[in-house]
């Protein structure tokens, strides 16, 4: 679930990028993160934990993942040379960065 609203809350992800910035973006994703975290470890129903870890999270995932990638369109615009190869690249970097 937390994946599935990484990826599926990406227009509040670059609506916030582009409204507060990129660095007020992934601190609120990891305040968020931290708080959904927290807020799990308290849980004793399982509804609890579907909001805390799923929602709380899965939001601040969001706004920390796809913060690379608006930044990339910003200085490798659809159609310069190495766009491909730097989106490739920062794609590859996702999941070796939750295997930490």
């Amino acid at each position: 679930m937390p994946l599935t609203l990484a990826f599926g809350a990406a227009p509040l992800s670059t609506y916030t990028h582009y409204r507060f910035g990129t660095r007020a973006t992934v601190l609120s994703g990891i305040a968020l993160t931290m708080v959904g975290f927290v807020a799990s470890s308290f849980a004793y129903r399982a509804w609890h934990l579907m909001l805390s870890y799923g929602i709380v999270c899965g939001t601040g995932f969001s706004l920390v993942i796809n913060a690379p990638f608006i930044l990339l369109d910003e200085y490798f615009p659809y159609n310069h040379p190495r766009h491909v190869l730097t989106t490739s690249v920062a794609a590859c970097g996702v999941p070796l960065g939750k295997q930490t």
